[in-house]
Formats: structure tokens, C-alpha cells, sequence
């Protein structure tokens, strides 16, 4: 479904945005490594995207389903920021 293998971004300088066409926010899991990166995985995929060294602040994740968010580093939860600029946790 997804098709794009096993990714992995490494950058440390910037503040980027993570646009994932075609995945909604109930088909990917956000886990947190002893080492700081953060490993997504995606439903009936073995595809994953590794971020090396994640730090919230430094990105934000748009899904095809218009939720956009981060993930918090201490639980690897999804956090949704809404158009209010609002805080919603979800259990994704």
C-alpha cells in the first residue's frame, strides 16, 4: 500500500514537516527508541521511517486524513494540534 521500504531521515539543523500522502493517523505507530529515534511503522506494511535523534519541537506531521501533529518524545504519542492551536492526545 505504501511502498516506500525502510527510510530514514537524519537531520539535526532544522525544523522540518513530515507529509505522509495516503497514510491516515490510525495507520501508523510512533515508537520512541532507547536512543532517541523516533521508528514509524505502518498497518499491513513492513515499511518504517526512522528519524534519528527526535526532538518534538523539531517536526510536525501532516496524514491524509487532515490531522496534523507531533509526537511527544517521553511516550511516543501522537499529539493532534488542531486549527485552534489546541493540544488533543491521541491513543494512535
Amino acid at each position: 500500500m505504501y511502498g516506500s521500504g525502510s527510510d530514514t531521515i537524519d537531520d539535526q539543523n532544522g525544523v522540518n514537516k513530515v507529509v505522509l500522502d495516503g497514510v491516515n493517523v490510525d495507520d501508523v505507530s510512533f515508537n520512541i527508541m532507547d536512543n532517541s529515534d523516533l521508528l514509524m511503522t505502518f498497518k499491513d506494511s513492513e515499511d518504517t521511517l526512522l528519524i534519528k535523534s527526535f526532538e518534538t519541537e523539531k517536526y510536525t506531521f501532516d496524514l491524509s486524513d487532515g490531522v496534523s501533529g507531533n509526537v511527544d518524545t517521553n511516550s511516543g504519542s501522537f499529539v493532534e494540534i488542531t486549527e485552534e492551536e489546541d493540544v488533543i492526545q491521541s491513543n494512535a
